[in-house]
């Protein structure tokens, strides 16, 4: 960047960002140039103030899991029994330091898929906090690590779907029991001491009230909180209505005691 003038660096800074800053995203380019630029199948939760969750089936049961505070992954794992784990954003983890979790996947998943989860490190037998794992993470998916020796990488997974579903706007019509369930008889055929791969934390609760006290023994015990989702939520790329990410909302005063001059249309 040092040896360009300001505004072809301020180019490339944009590139790198991801972001051009003008309102236009790669699914606005792609309708013009089909494919252009790569994008990335997720589906995001909603907020429960998007979400009419008193007409949600309670009677039958909604799962309450985990929100493990980790860095998210999908691993495709094809029909030619090659696994690829990326990031949110697409970017490719080295296999190099996922040897237990790939053998497991190839022993024990179905071919086809791809399964979605959290990456943690585990050190000594605990979970290290957010921003040193995701940091560890973060160096080795750029090519570089900071992982110790006896450091274990960890995959906690809640979703499985077929690969053809697994592209910008795919769909899977199955429902979340049916896609946990599968994926669960994957997880539990492992037998290491210590699981590479397993369930994400889950638990059956039948009301808003039981949802709120699973979520505040995860907050209590360190963790984020937790994702309540529906039976019969199907998979999409998209925002789902049937998966919410709890969060409490309150109200404080806070005394400012300081600020940084904004620059640019941020300036006074």
């Amino acid at each position: 960047l040092s040896d360009l003038n300001s505004r072809d660096a301020e180019v490339i800074e944009m590139i790198i960002g991801r972001d051009l800053k003008c309102g236009v995203t790669a699914t606005t380019a792609n309708k013009i140039w089909k494919n252009l630029i790569p994008e990335y199948p997720y589906m995001r939760c909603s907020l429960p103030k998007s979400v009419k969750l008193d007409t949600w089936n309670w009677k039958d049961g909604i799962f309450s899991q985990l929100k493990a505070d980790g860095s998210y992954a999908n691993l495709v794992y094809d029909l030619d029994f090659n696994v690829t784990i990326m990031t949110r954003s697409g970017t490719v983890y080295p296999l190099r330091y996922f040897a237990h979790i790939v053998a497991d996947i190839q022993a024990h998943f179905t071919p086809g898929t791809a399964t979605h989860g959290e990456l943690l490190i585990l050190r000594d037998g605990e979970i290290l906090p957010r921003e040193i794992g995701n940091g560890i993470l973060n160096s080795v998916a750029k090519g570089g690590s900071s992982l110790l020796d006896d450091d274990i990488i960890q995959f906690l997974v809640w979703d499985q779907i077929p690969i053809e579903s697994s592209v910008a706007n795919g769909k899977c019509g199955d429902s979340y029991a049916v896609r946990y369930n599968i994926l669960k008889e994957q997880t539990d055929k492992s037998f290491r001491k210590i699981p590479v791969i397993q369930m994400i934390e889950t638990r059956m609760v039948y009301s808003l009230e039981e949802a709120y006290e699973h979520y505040n023994e995860l907050v209590a015990a360190g963790f984020e909180g937790s994702i309540i989702k529906t039976q019969e939520g199907i998979w999409k790329d998209s925002t789902s209505k049937d998966q919410v990410k709890l969060k409490v909302d309150c109200c404080i005063d806070l005394a400012i005691v300081g600020f940084n001059a904004g620059k640019g249309k941020n300036e006074a």
